[in-house]
């Protein structure tokens, strides 16, 4: 992950001005319970940040921790792209699975003409 990426830079800062700074969505909405003022201030308060972050993506750093990564790259969108591939072996499929590295990549194993298809 790159703070330089603008798409990881908006998420970090997003995600620094929402836990860190306090700020949520109830803040951010028109609703009867918080005045427009207070509405207008941190919808201002967001874009300024958001702003600064992104056109110096090294101010976030004093912000970030180890455990913020995280839970920021456990939201990132990813896409996976799958393959069908063939393994010729009599292994029997749960003892070739066992023996997998990559097991949470492997799905729809099923035997094809006495071979496991993956």
């Amino acid at each position: 992950m790159d703070k330089d990426d603008p798409h990881f830079a908006s998420l970090m800062a997003a995600y620094i001005i929402s836990h860190n700074g306090g700020v949520s969505l109830e803040h951010l909405r028109e609703n009867p319970k918080v005045p427009i003022m207070i509405t207008s201030i941190a919808r201002f308060y967001v874009y300024s940040h958001v702003k600064r972050f992104l056109r110096d993506p090294t101010k976030m750093s004093r912000f970030i921790n180890k455990d913020d990564l995280i839970v920021v790259q456990k939201n990132i969108p990813t896409q996976k792209q799958w393959e069908t591939k063939m393994h010729y072996g009599k292994q029997i499929i749960s003892y070739w699975l066992a023996k997998q590295p990559n097991k949470a990549d492997i799905r729809y194993d099923r035997y094809v003409h006495g071979r496991v298809l993956s």
